[in-house]
């Protein structure tokens, strides 16, 4: 328990420190947010955002489009709405992250009700909940809530894969696990790396010698993502896969 209070003080400072301000926070809060935030910028100001490693501006663009789509336009429309300069961006994109956070929070509320309603609904509820401010205050999170970056919206969009997989597994069909496909590759489009929990489906599938689902699954995952990367070019796939 005191781990967690000691977690939510943090957590509120870090906020206060990032978002109740009269100036906006240059200074960054993770490792390679100033070229995400120089990518969304070049989103916003309609300018290409996977450019060549070894042409001006030198600069890379290291994360999958859906992160600079989503980002890029939530921002875009707030600075238009609010009529604040350029300089509040990274305050509007570490909101949105924020914003990702809280409803990461709530999709695994319900996924951890869902898990424990065998202990009955109170205690399932009372679980849930205390697993998720577990989460919420896990110092593993730290400045990643408020940040420039995919991961929460890939950890959420993943969050989101289990929710769905319950089911599945109750009742698999074919259109069910197509759609866990479909979710599996938005936790790609954020962040390369949010595989994840797609990796532990296909394991699942293949154990228990469920062959057509795990080739339906990895071939559905599979295609999508080359598609993108043949529609994006040679120079999304240098930024997003050749990058160090």
């Amino acid at each position: 328990m005191i781990p967690s209070i000691v977690g939510l003080v943090l957590l509120v400072l870090r906020f206060s420190w990032t978002f109740i301000r009269d100036t906006p926070l240059i200074t960054g809060t993770s490792g390679f947010e100033e070229e995400a935030l120089f990518s969304l910028w070049k989103c916003i100001q309609g300018q290409p955002v996977y450019t060549a490693l070894n042409q001006s501006p030198f600069s890379g663009s290291y994360f999958n489009g859906l992160f600079y789509l989503l980002y890029g336009w939530l921002s875009q429309a707030a600075m238009s709405w609010t009529s604040l300069s350029e300089a509040w961006l990274p305050w509007f994109t570490r909101a949105t992250t924020f914003a990702l956070f809280l409803l990461t929070c709530g999709l695994l509320l319900r996924l951890m009700r869902s898990l424990l309603r065998g202990g009955g609904e109170q205690a399932s509820s009372r679980g849930a909940l205390v697993f998720t401010l577990f989460f919420a205050t896990s110092p593993l999170l730290g400045w990643w809530i408020m940040t420039t970056r995919p991961d929460i919206a890939g950890l959420g969009a993943e969050v989101l894969l289990l929710i769905l997989i319950v089911p599945f597994l109750k009742q698999p069909t074919t259109l069910r696990l197509a759609s866990l496909a479909g979710i599996a590759l938005i936790a790609w489009g954020f962040r390369q790396t949010n595989l994840g929990v797609a990796g532990c489906l296909v394991t699942w599938l293949l154990l228990h010698r469920r062959w057509a689902q795990a080739g339906l699954f990895a071939g559905l995952l599979s295609a999508g993502a080359a598609i993108t990367l043949l529609l994006a070019g040679d120079i999304y796939a240098e930024n997003t896969l050749l990058a160090n």
